[in-house]
C-alpha cells in the first residue's frame, strides 16, 4: 500500500504563449527569406531575360533547404509541446513516461524502484540562451534547476534527467525533501550538462562526468531550493577553483589555452567596437557644423579611439598581450584611410573632419599604450582581490 501513495507528479510544462510568438516569428521570417531565394532568381530571369542571371539559380536549392528546415522546426516545436513528460514519485519508486525522440509512437516508459537508486545530483540547466554576448566575456541565459537521478538497471549505471521549469517552483523542493527522507545520497554540481533547447551531451556522457569528475560535493538539503543553491554554490565554487587551479600547475599551458580567445570573440569584439566608433564619428561630424573646434582638431578623433581601444582591450582583459596593441593600431588606421576615401565625394564640415580623422589614426598609436595598460592593471588588481577572497 505504501508503494502505491503518491508523493508527487511532474509534468513539463507547455510552451509559455510570448516564447510561442517569438518562435512562430522567427520561423515565419526564415521561411519566407528561402520563399525569395528559390522563387526572386526565376522572376528575375523571367522579367528581364538577362543570360547572366542564371548564376542565380544557385540559390534555389539553398532556398528550398532553409524554407522546408523552418517548417520542419515548426512541426518539431508544435509535436514537442504536445507531447510531455511525466514523472511521478511514490514513497518507494519513480514511474517516468519519457517522450525523447520526436515523433516518436510510443513513450519510453519505466519504474525506477528506490533500492536501485545511487545517488541524486542536483543542478542547472539550459532552458535558452536568449542573449549571447561572448565579445563581451559573457553568456546571458536563462536556468532552472534539474535533478540527475542515477540507478542501476542490469549492473549498469542508468541516468533519468528530471529538469523542473524555474528555480522558484515547488516541486524540486518536494522531491528533494523525500530523497532525503529516504536517506538517498544527494550531492550537487554546478556544472550545466544538460540543455533544453539543444542537443548537448548525452547520457553516456553525463554518466562519464558524473563517474570521473572531482566537483560534486555532497548537498546537505535544507529550507528551500532558492536558498540553499546560492550557498552550496560558493562551496562548489571554491573547490572548482582549487581543481583548477592544480590542474593548471601541473600543465602551464592549459591556462594559456582556456584564456585564449576564440575567433568567433575576435570577431565580434572588433565587430561593436567599429560600429561604435562609427556612430560616435556620426554624431561629431554633425557637431561640427554647429561646433568648429571638433572639424580643425585631431583631439576629438583621438578621444574616440581612446575610448574603442578601452572597450576593445576590456572585451579582450582575460588574455591581454602586447601585440594586441598593434591589432587595434591597425584597425585604428584602416578606418581612418577608409574615412579619407569619403572625403574625396563628402562636402561641408565631413570632409575636413574625414581628413583630421585620418591623422588623429596615424598619430594614435602612440597613445594605444596608455588605456592598454589601466585596463591590465585593473584587470590583475580584481584577479588578487577575488584570490584573496
Amino acid at each position: 500500500m505504501e508503494e502505491k501513495t503518491i508523493v508527487h507528479t511532474y509534468e513539463e510544462p507547455k510552451m509559455e504563449p510570448f516564447w510561442w510568438i517569438f518562435h512562430l516569428i522567427v520561423i515565419t521570417i526564415g521561411a519566407l527569406f528561402g520563399i525569395a531565394l528559390a522563387v526572386v532568381p526565376i522572376v528575375l530571369y523571367m522579367t528581364y531575360q538577362i543570360i547572366w542571371l542564371l548564376i542565380l539559380f544557385i540559390l534555389i536549392p539553398l532556398g528550398f533547404w532553409i524554407a522546408r528546415g523552418c517548417l520542419r522546426n515548426l512541426k518539431r516545436l508544435s509535436w514537442h509541446n504536445n507531447h510531455l513528460s511525466t514523472f511521478t514519485l511514490f514513497n518507494n519508486k519513480i514511474e517516468s513516461v519519457e517522450w525523447t525522440e520526436a515523433y516518436s509512437k510510443l513513450p519510453i516508459q519505466q519504474v525506477i524502484l528506490f533500492s536501485s537508486l545511487t545517488s541524486v545530483i542536483a543542478s542547472s540547466y539550459i532552458i535558452r540562451q536568449t542573449i549571447n554576448t561572448v565579445g563581451l566575456g559573457r553568456v546571458i541565459s536563462e536556468t532552472g534547476p534539474i535533478l540527475y537521478i542515477r540507478y542501476l538497471k542490469d549492473g549498469q549505471q542508468k541516468v533519468l534527467n528530471l529538469p523542473f521549469a524555474n528555480h522558484g517552483d515547488n516541486s524540486m523542493n518536494v522531491w528533494l525533501r523525500h530523497f532525503q527522507d529516504r536517506q538517498i545520497p544527494i550531492q550537487y554540481t554546478a556544472r550545466q550538462i544538460y540543455r533544453n533547447d539543444t542537443q548537448f551531451l548525452n547520457d553516456e556522457q553525463r554518466l562519464d562526468y558524473f563517474e570521473s569528475s572531482e566537483e560534486l560535493i555532497d548537498f546537505p538539503f535544507s529550507g528551500t531550493w532558492l536558498t540553499a543553491e546560492p550557498k552550496i554554490w560558493t562551496k562548489w565554487k571554491d573547490k572548482e577553483v582549487k581543481l583548477r587551479a592544480e590542474e593548471e600547475a601541473k600543465d602551464p599551458e592549459l591556462k594559456k589555452a582556456r584564456q585564449k580567445h576564440t575567433f568567433k570573440t575576435w570577431i565580434l569584439t572588433i565587430w561593436l567596437v567599429s560600429m561604435l566608433m562609427f556612430l560616435a564619428v556620426f554624431c561629431l561630424k554633425k557637431l561640427g557644423q554647429t561646433i568648429p573646434f571638433l572639424v580643425d582638431s585631431m583631439i576629438p578623433g583621438l578621444f574616440i579611439f581612446t575610448l574603442g581601444a578601452f572597450l576593445f582591450f576590456y572585451c579582450l582583459r582575460s588574455y591581454l598581450r602586447w601585440f594586441y596593441m598593434i591589432t587595434f593600431s591597425l584597425m585604428v588606421i584602416i578606418l581612418g584611410f577608409s574615412w579619407t576615401i569619403l572625403s574625396v565625394s563628402e562636402t561641408g564640415v565631413d570632409a575636413p573632419t574625414n581628413l583630421t580623422l585620418f591623422g588623429a589614426s596615424v598619430l594614435f598609436p602612440l597613445l594605444v599604450w596608455i588605456p592598454y595598460f589601466i585596463v591590465k592593471k585593473s584587470t590583475k588588481q580584481t584577479a588578487s582581490k577575488q584570490e584573496t577572497i
